[in-house]
């Protein structure tokens, strides 16, 4: 037995080298998998996903998606964004969508179920659930006490 020709080892030995040079450029294993340090590139790929989630709330976002639009793996991102923001990427998205809800529920003008969708929502009760657990009211509760009265002239002012 003569072994395997050249030919044939060549697409394996081409790959163990660019996997070998791959792990000598990347930190940790060179998998991707280790989490961020805290570096400049780190901080400012966190505030590409910041900017992104506050265009973009009423579109899905995970940490998969944002690491589509970053150098980071997205086990990186979770840990990073963490790091930086002190909350989940789940948490800051929530926060971002109830932040605009009660803006545009402020404003009377929208059925809640449309503030839900121009929010992201697509699901009514998780965009109730979310509110209440974020402001302490419903939207319903929080209509009331922010629009109601609102149009109506104070007795006291002149």
């Amino acid at each position: 037995y003569a072994g395997p020709s050249a030919l044939e080892t060549a697409p394996f030995l081409t790959v163990s080298a660019l996997l070998m040079m791959l792990r000598s450029e990347l930190p940790g294993d060179g998998l991707g998998a280790e989490e961020p340090e805290d570096t400049d590139r780190t901080r400012a790929e966190v505030l590409r996903c910041v900017q992104h989630i506050q265009a973009n709330y009423d579109q899905a976002l995970s940490a998969e998606v944002l690491s589509g639009i970053t150098a980071l793996p997205r086990s990186a991102i979770n840990k990073a964004f963490r790091q930086y923001t002190g909350k989940s990427v789940k948490q800051y998205v929530t926060e971002v969508r109830i932040k605009e809800a009660k803006r545009l529920i402020g404003l009377g003008e929208l059925p809640l179920q449309q503030v839900a969708e121009q929010v992201g929502y697509r699901d009514f009760s998780t965009f109730y659930r979310n509110f209440l657990q974020i402001t302490g009211v419903s939207p319903t509760d929080y209509r009331r006490s922010n629009v109601q009265g609102a149009g109506k002239k104070d007795p006291t002012v002149s």
